[in-house]
C-alpha cells in the first residue's frame, strides 16, 4: 500500500437482521470516539461511504455509525483508519 492513505479495511459481517439497526465500533482509550472523528477514518455499511463528520461518539470510546433504522440481513460495515493514525486501536463492533 505504498503512498496510500489507508492502512488497509476491516469488514464485519452482521448476517442476522438487527433490531434496531444500529452500528458502532469502539477504539481503546477514554477518548476513542474522539480519536476516530478527528482521523477521518473511512467507514461504509454495505458499500455506502457514511460521513464520519456525521458519526457520534458515545461512551466515550465509541462511533455510532447508523442512526436507528432498517438494516438488511447480512450488513457488512468497513472501517480503514488512515496510516496516521497509529495509535488508534479498534477493540470492538457492536450492531442492536
Amino acid at each position: 500500500m505504498k503512498n496510500s492513505h489507508e492502512s488497509g479495511w476491516l469488514e464485519f459481517l452482521f448476517p442476522d437482521k438487527l433490531e434496531k439497526g444500529l452500528l458502532y465500533f469502539c477504539a481503546k482509550g477514554k477518548k476513542g470516539a474522539e480519536d476516530i472523528i478527528n482521523s477521518k477514518t473511512i467507514v461504509k455499511v454495505n458499500g455506502k461511504l457514511m460521513p464520519i463528520e456525521g458519526m457520534k461518539g458515545v461512551f466515550g470510546k465509541c462511533v455510532q455509525v447508523t442512526e436507528e433504522g432498517d438494516l438488511p440481513e447480512n450488513t457488512v460495515m468497513s472501517i480503514s483508519l488512515p496510516t496516521h493514525a497509529k495509535n488508534i486501536l479498534i477493540t470492538h463492533v457492536m450492531g442492536i
